[in-house]
């Protein structure tokens, strides 16, 4: 059948253009003629052809890795489709990656106070980035966060209290305490006329309250001002009797490098919390879970979900490969694949074919179905004519039949082309339907019968037509001995042989009942009557 969306072709099928009629353009890698290009194409004006955007692009424009939209949770970034949005940019809702605050690092939006860590020589404080902390703050290098100071202090750092707010005075344990409460006792505070007791909670303070403890006793810990027995959530002890609170972006931690849980949205990976997962990770409900190992950015854990390889290596249908593998071919924009006529290729279309697959032959480049008079011999990868008796066939020779010749019919048995039997069978015929014409099954070359062998051709003058007798009915068609018929007749025969010997042997007995010490005489008879007359007086028997 001709399409006429092809102005020439490489086969009958819609899928074998090699160009294209007027006002169509030719889809490369399918070798289809279309009037637009289909998604996932370009239009190069100057050929007249359909290029498919590269792997991971669902449209593009001017070349394959020039993509305006991406496919399935992939995201935007540069004309390029990626697994997740880069540093000092965020996700936007329409799968783009858009640029953060200039002070941050990695961010969840735009503004100033939506960044999650900050750049170098930036500190993070509620979401906002500082190059400089605000009073009563200092900078944590390792949390790269502003860490408050302890109560009463103006200038303090990790070790604590530097200077003291007004009315504080800086302690031996570098604590800022009340002007005055150095004249206290321990668990007193100065109120500013007298010393008070502090809360029973605590060891030292500044106040009254169980939230103004400065040291707790041996058996609590300090957390936040107020003496507990154990961490609250969102704290961890470190090394001294101090809860310290997890980084900002934790909610449940263990360590400061081991968080457990994330503040949303934020993805967690080995313990770090953070706004999209590194490279070779990808998002899993929450967390970041390993790529395949050949990929090295992906979608999700299967190996044909990569999105971008190692330096050196070739995606390929989802795959990372050290080179194109079978059924793609090496281009300018990286694997393209193959027109699905071939098995392997060097270049786009029907006819760049170098194998083929399973029952097509190359020639010229181009991979040919069998036609139906021949089959595929597999070792020469080549199509062979069939048997003359064929009209199609699985093989060679005249037992690999599918269809017959004409006058010839199928003998499925053993797929070979039989004419029907004529009035004597012979070892390659077939009884035939008379309403189908088709062979029956029970036929003498399917079953290999013995046939009732013909009287040669130079008697057959000689017996006439009907040699014995004008048949009432249809000729005999031959008598023949199927091995069922052969098995049952041997064992009638077995049957009546049996008999046979067990009649001789009742009738080799004796008639009437064996007397003992009695043998039997012969009696002679004349035809004269006895002198008594009476035949019972006659001796049939005498002692022995």
């Amino acid at each position: 059948m001709t399409n006429f969306s092809c102005e020439t072709c490489a086969g009958a099928g819609q899928d074998s253009c090699l160009t294209c009629a007027p006002a169509h353009l030719r889809v490369t890698d399918l070798a289809i003629c279309l009037q637009q290009c289909p998604e996932g194409y370009f239009e190069n004006t100057e050929e007249g052809t359909c290029v498919p955007c590269e792997p991971n692009c669902a449209s593009c424009q001017e070349r394959p890795d020039h993509c305006t939209a991406c496919d399935h949770h992939l995201v935007l970034y540069g004309n390029k489709c990626l697994a997740a949005c880069p540093d000092k940019t965020y996700e936007t809702d329409d799968y783009r990656c858009a640029p953060c605050h200039s002070s941050c690092e990695t961010c969840i939006g735009p503004a100033a106070k939506e960044c999650v860590t900050c750049r170098s020589g930036y500190y993070e404080l509620s979401g906002i980035c500082y190059a400089a902390c605000p009073a009563t703050y200092y900078p944590d290098k390792k949390r790269r966060e502003c860490r408050p100071c302890p109560s009463g202090c103006a200038t303090c750092n990790s070790g604590g209290c530097l200077t003291c707010l007004p009315e504080y005075s800086l302690n031996r344990k570098n604590a800022c305490i009340k002007a005055g409460t150095a004249n206290c006792k321990p668990g007193e505070y100065w109120s500013g006329s007298a010393c008070e007791r502090c809360h029973t909670t605590c060891e030292l303070c500044d106040g009254p309250a169980a939230d103004s403890c400065l040291t707790c006793p041996g058996d609590k810990l300090l957390e936040a001002s107020s003496c507990v027995a154990a961490c609250s959530e969102g704290f961890y002890q470190d090394q001294g009797r101090t809860c310290t609170p997890c980084l900002h972006t934790c909610s449940q931690c263990v360590s400061r490098i081991n968080c457990t849980v994330c503040q949303p949205p934020l993805l967690l990976q080995s313990g770090q919390c953070r706004a999209t997962c590194a490279r070779g990770y990808y998002s899993d409900l929450g967390t970041c879970s390993k790529c395949y190992l050949s990929c090295m950015t992906c979608a999700g854990p299967r190996r044909d979900q990569c999105v971008t390889c190692p330096r050196g290596w070739q995606l390929a249908g989802g795959e990372c490969h050290p080179e194109c593998p079978q059924g793609f071919f090496m281009s300018d924009f990286g694997c393209q694949k193959c027109h699905h006529y071939c098995r392997t290729c060097k270049g786009e279309g029907p006819l760049q074919c170098t194998s083929c697959p399973p029952h097509f032959m190359l020639d010229g480049g181009l991979c040919m179905e069998c036609l139906g008079s021949q089959y595929y011999d597999p070792p020469t990868q080549l199509c062979k004519p069939c048997h003359a008796s064929c009209r199609s066939c699985s093989g060679p020779g005249p037992f690999s039949c599918l269809s017959c010749t004409y006058p010839l019919h199928l003998d499925k048995l053993n797929t070979q082309c039989v004419p029907c039997c004529s009035k004597y069978a012979t070892q390659d015929c077939c009884m035939c339907d008379t309403d189908t014409g088709e062979c029956h099954n029970a036929s003498p070359a399917g079953k290999r019968r013995i046939s009732q062998p013909a009287p040669p051709d130079n008697l057959m003058p000689a017996l006439g037509p009907y040699p014995y007798g004008e048949p009432t009915a249809a000729p005999l068609q031959g008598i023949l001995i199927t091995p069922g018929a052969l098995s049952i007749a041997t064992g009638l025969a077995v049957v009546l042989l049996l008999l046979v010997v067990v009649l001789v042997l009742v009738r080799s007995r004796p008639g009437g009942r064996r007397y003992s010490q009695y043998e039997k005489v012969p009696v002679y008879t004349s035809s004269a009557p006895s002198d008594d007359g009476d035949n019972e007086s006659q001796t049939l028997f005498t002692n022995t």
